[in-house]
């Protein structure tokens, strides 16, 4: 038999589980780049879901933990940015009602939870992002397909450093890493990014190495 990883990561835990490093590899998850590519038009669902369309779109999927949504609203706080900023929360789960309250609670009415966001309506998600938060569930998540289908559609992933999310990413090239769990991290991060614009940038060089997912 032959061991297949998607990531170094998670191959080097199956190493050390006793692994034969003679038969196991890594194959990367790959994405469609026909699906998934620049200059998708995401004008129409910014419209649907009352964002506006020069506003600047910072956002997440997933709320697996709340401990991940905490950080996420944290560093939102900690941000202090202009209206022109928006978030939104794509996903479903058991913390989505604690979410909703604390959301509510601190007054943040430019957080946009999503709920569910479909298969169908993802490259439509992801066109109508300037900036994508990626935090993986554990350590052992070998890259989460949400970073390399941001990168496609030329967005910047903002990465937890943590797991197999950070071989996507080439720190301040192709996207930005903060230490997992540190809210005061992930918001130096997203401000150095919204504040200088970089993310065009970055954005485009995201694209190009999404390239070696395909």
């Amino acid at each position: 038999s032959w061991i297949l990883s998607t990531s170094e990561h998670c191959l080097k835990g199956a190493l050390n589980l006793g692994a034969d490093p003679k038969r196991s590899s890594v194959v990367y998850a790959g994405i469609d780049l026909k699906v998934f590519r620049p200059n998708l038009d995401g004008n129409s669902y910014r419209k649907k879901i009352g964002v506006p369309l020069n506003g600047v779109v910072v956002s997440i999927l997933g709320l697996a933990l709340r401990q991940k949504v905490d950080t996420f609203l944290e560093a939102l706080n900690l941000l202090g940015v202009g209206n022109q900023v928006y978030f939104l929360v794509g996903g479903v789960g058991e913390d989505f009602d604690y979410l909703k309250e604390k959301v509510e609670k601190l007054g943040m009415n430019r957080v946009k939870l999503l709920g569910f966001v479909s298969e169908e309506d993802l490259p439509s998600f992801y066109a109508s992002t300037d900036i994508l938060v990626a935090s993986p569930k554990t350590i052992v998540e070998c890259m989460g397909q949400s970073i390399k289908e941001a990168m496609a559609c030329g967005k910047t992933p903002v990465v937890a450093n943590i797991g197999g999310g950070p071989e996507a990413v080439s720190n301040m090239e192709n996207g930005l890493l903060f230490e997992p769990g540190n809210s005061q991290a992930l918001a130096d991060a997203l401000h150095l990014l919204i504040n200088g614009s970089s993310w065009k940038r970055v954005g485009k060089n995201g694209s190009i190495k999404a390239g070696n997912y395909c």
